[in-house]
């Protein structure tokens, strides 16, 4: 079989079987039990017929010896998202292959940084038994006559470059502050509005802090699209830790700038835990507000209820 024809079989599967083109221009290599994607030029290679059928691919990943799936991020988002998904499907878990970062690694294989760990874990724990009230408040409030989900997720890149999928409650800041200008009295509404204004729709995040796929200190997740975006010689930012309070923090308190790529890498260099603390210290007025809201929000469903 010719190539020609092999590229044409391969675009009548596209519209066939509904495949991703992206997949067109992965090229596979199954090395030390681990499923290497990467980039290769259409013109020069030949397709993959499990990429011309995701079922299959599905089945052969299910039955193979493969327990991860390494991804290069130049393929772009809708090829990240395919096989991120495709990992969830398999139970398989997805990484980006990101270059360089050495150093990054070995210090966050240190004392200090499993110190750093156990810490998130045990203060996240703690945060959730403390600020339970809110957490139910926010759930009557949200699910309140209403059959819209409760949350939503999507995918970000975790600690060197894993992939997971972040649940944040359903809270959209732009649609409710529309929806109270058209409808002043509406105090439930309201209510949800101060709920996003204040971040709580990031509270589910604490969940994953307790799981290990964040930290209560670290820089912001990134998204797919902006994981794809990265040059090369930024793409150690990959391998952070994301976490619920970042850095931009203290960057903002000691000058009134927002922190750029530079300050990320930065942090990532110079990390430690005494600087980590800085930035907890600067969030306790916010715990405090937090946990005085979560007791009038209660009273005020209560109210409300009845």
């Amino acid at each position: 079989m010719t190539r020609l024809t092999l590229l044409k079989d391969h675009q009548a599967a596209i519209q066939r079987e509904g495949a991703i083109p992206a997949a067109a221009n992965c090229q596979l290599q199954w090395r030390q039990k681990m499923l290497w994607v990467g980039v290769v030029q259409p013109a020069t290679s030949t397709p993959v017929p499990a990429l011309l059928n995701q079922s299959w691919l599905v089945d052969c990943l299910m039955r193979s010896p493969v327990q991860r799936i390494v991804v290069d991020p130049a393929l772009g988002e809708a090829a990240l998202k395919f096989w991120a998904d495709l990992g969830q499907k398999t139970e398989k878990p997805v990484y980006l292959r990101v270059s360089g970062g050495k150093s990054l690694s070995q210090r966050q294989e240190g004392l200090a940084w499993q110190v750093k760990g156990l810490v998130d874990r045990l203060s996240a724990a703690l945060l959730l038994a403390l600020l339970s009230p809110l957490w139910f408040a926010l759930v009557g409030v949200l699910s309140w006559k209403t059959t819209e989900p409760l949350f939503t997720d999507h995918w970000r890149v975790g600690a060197r470059g894993s992939l997971f999928r972040m649940r944040q409650f359903r809270l959209d800041l732009a649609t409710l502050e529309a929806e109270v200008a058209k409808n002043r009295g509406d105090r439930l509404t309201a209510l949800k509005l101060r709920f996003a204004k204040l971040g709580l729709a990031r509270f589910p995040e604490l969940l994953h802090v307790v799981r290990g796929e964040m930290s209560l200190v670290g820089l912001r997740s990134l998204s797919l699209a902006e994981a794809a975006r990265l040059e090369k010689s930024h793409q150690q930012r990959l391998k952070a830790l994301p976490g619920l309070l970042t850095p931009n923090r203290l960057v903002k308190f000691l000058n009134g700038s927002t922190a750029t790529l530079s300050h990320d890498l930065s942090y990532l260099q110079t990390w430690s835990l005494v600087k980590d603390a800085e930035i907890v210290l600067l969030a306790i007025p916010q715990f405090f507000w937090w946990s005085i809201f979560a007791i009038s929000t209660v009273f005020s469903l209560t109210v409300y209820a009845s």
